[in-house]
């Protein structure tokens, strides 16, 4: 039996751990980004939390994926933009604790059919980028690692609601009228729902702390979180 749990954008909450405690049958656990940038979480409770998930996946014998979204990417010196939320005051100690942790970060992963990033990869953006096709998330994790300015908010539309739109930034809309192809499902956090969204291609999950997303043997469940 494979069970996978899918953790939406936390903004340095602790939910993760509720989580954790309600699916003791997991094998494997994603987290899909955005660990920092709250206004009710103080900034030292917020980079606790982050250095908590990290120690968890240190010494844990399950499988954890840590995606990076953009709340984390504009800590990070090749971002070329500021967001909401962004803390100059806190920045310097969380852009290096994130060099420091780099290694437990990536930007794609994928699990069978199931494709994820933080925020999705539309059809424009990937032939744009890797226009011969090949194996997405290992493309994209590649250019992660020697191109992070290819990550970049584009600044063709200010809310992300553009079809050519990175991975960190495209909104639903876009992505929609943009799917990457009919085989793979997109599960993507970054534009905040009370109840998670879906059609046959997408699986929109940043509803913490209503809702989260198991994937039981292969087949996605929408779980109630009671916290």
């Amino acid at each position: 039996m494979s069970k996978i749990v899918v953790i939406g954008d936390i903004h340095g909450h602790d939910s993760w751990k509720k989580l954790i405690e309600l699916n003791p049958d997991a094998t494997e656990f994603v987290f899909i980004g955005d660990y920092f940038d709250s206004f009710s979480v103080s900034h030292a409770e917020q980079i606790y939390n982050y250095k908590e998930i990290i120690e968890w996946k240190k010494s844990t014998d399950i499988k954890v994926t840590m995606l990076i979204g953009n709340h984390d990417f504009h800590y990070m010196s090749d971002c070329g933009g500021r967001y909401g939320g962004y803390n100059a005051w806190h920045a310097p100690e969380i852009g290096e604790l994130l060099r420091e942790t780099k290694e437990h970060l990536q930007v794609a992963y994928q699990v069978d059919k199931f494709l994820f990033t933080h925020a999705g990869v539309s059809k424009e953006w990937y032939d744009i980028n890797f226009p011969e096709g090949g194996n997405i998330p290992e493309q994209i994790n590649d250019l992660w690692s020697y191109d992070k300015r290819s990550f970049n908010h584009s600044g063709m539309e200010m809310y992300g609601n553009y079809d050519g739109e990175g991975p960190m930034w495209i909104r639903p809309q876009a992505l929609r009228r943009n799917p990457l192809n009919d085989t793979i499902i997109q599960v993507v956090g970054h534009t905040h729902m009370h109840l998670i969204d879906y059609d046959d291609n997408h699986y929109f999950i940043d509803t913490l702390p209503y809702e989260y997303m198991t994937i039981e043997n292969g087949v996605p469940v929408i779980n109630t979180l009671v916290l």
